[in-house]
């Protein structure tokens, strides 16, 4: 979690923030949700096969993480400026000699899901960016 904390800060930071002049306003990230999915199938064949079948190329496990976040924007008067959502997917494979290991694969499809969800938030924000400025600018 820890790493989709420093990603969402850094993106704000690179992507929609100025760090000149009087803070407007802030944004709040949400995870609404998120589903994890392993392939068992690939699972019941390394284990039945002793590891002989990875050991010829074929993976461990393919990991499919599927994200769902809400970003709003709010104003210095705390009120709603802007509410985005979107969902991401991200797959990463297991195995041996390529991909990554499991604990690792799961987190990088975890971390490309939320990247995927980000470039659609950041497509919404784009689109509605006149609406923001004057949301934010209002006293």
């Amino acid at each position: 979690m820890l790493n989709i904390i420093l990603k969402f800060a850094s993106w704000v930071k690179n992507n929609i923030t100025n760090p000149y002049g009087e803070k407007q306003g802030r944004i709040i990230c949400r995870i609404a949700a998120s589903d994890h999915q392993s392939n068992y199938f690939l699972r019941f064949f390394s284990v039945f096969s002793g590891g002989t079948l990875n050991l010829l190329g074929m993976p461990f496990d393919i990991n499919k993480n599927q994200i769902d976040i809400d970003i709003e924007i709010i104003n210095n008067n705390n009120e709603l400026v802007g509410r985005y959502s979107a969902i991401g997917k991200g797959k990463e494979i297991c195995s041996l000699y390529y991909g990554h290991n499991y604990l690792l694969a799961k987190r990088m499809a975890y971390i490309e899901a939320f990247k995927v969800a980000m470039t659609d938030i950041k497509r919404q924000i784009q689109n509605n960016h006149q609406q923001i400025i004057v949301g934010l600018n209002a006293e």
